[in-house]
């Protein structure tokens, strides 16, 4: 009898691993603009009397490419929020189906996300930020991009759940 490989582990782990890190970079560079960003122009409006006009609107469309890439960083490493009141007491064949089917609804859900993100990242294409040359749709193209990518993760937990692998929790080994 063969051990089970990575791949049998992660069904789309091949597919998914560098899109996920590439996630993880963007979200580290987005937090870095973030965390210089917003204190500098607090520093320039009350110790020069002078603001930033960008950065209002630059900063809001960066915390949602945060929100949106932790999504997924966080779908895929099962890190999200979540209550296993419920989860924990079920014997284990129901416990299984429950989380397919949490899995399969979480992916509709950002399925219908990302299908009306997609329509808003077109319709915003054309549209220019207020304070930057830039097309608004440069920012809400990750609504989109995020979501598929989590529909993929969610897919991929589903067929973990469906096999009976262990579900990977925060929490584990604390006490």
């Amino acid at each position: 009898m063969s051990t089970p490989s990575v791949r049998d582990a992660e069904p789309l782990g091949w597919l998914l691993r560098r899109p996920i890190k590439a996630c993880e970079f963007l979200l580290t560079v987005v937090g870095l603009l973030l965390s210089f960003t917003l204190p500098a122009a607090v520093l320039a409006r009350y110790a020069f009397n002078y603001g930033f006009g960008w950065v209002d609107e630059l900063c809001s469309l960066l915390l949602a490419w945060s929100m949106f890439l932790a999504a997924a960083v966080g779908f895929s490493e099962q890190i999200h929020i979540g209550m296993d009141v419920v989860l924990d007491r079920l014997p284990p064949g129901a416990r299984r189906v429950l989380l397919v089917v949490i899995h399969i609804g979480t992916g509709a859900f950002f399925a219908v996300v990302g299908y009306y993100g997609i329509r808003v990242a077109a319709t915003d294409l054309s549209t220019a930020l207020a304070t930057v040359p830039l097309p608004r749709g440069a920012f809400t193209s990750v609504i989109p991009v995020a979501c598929a990518l989590i529909v993929l993760i969610c897919l991929n937990n589903a067929i973990k759940a469906m096999r009976g692998q262990a579900q990977a929790r925060a929490d584990d080994g604390l006490e």
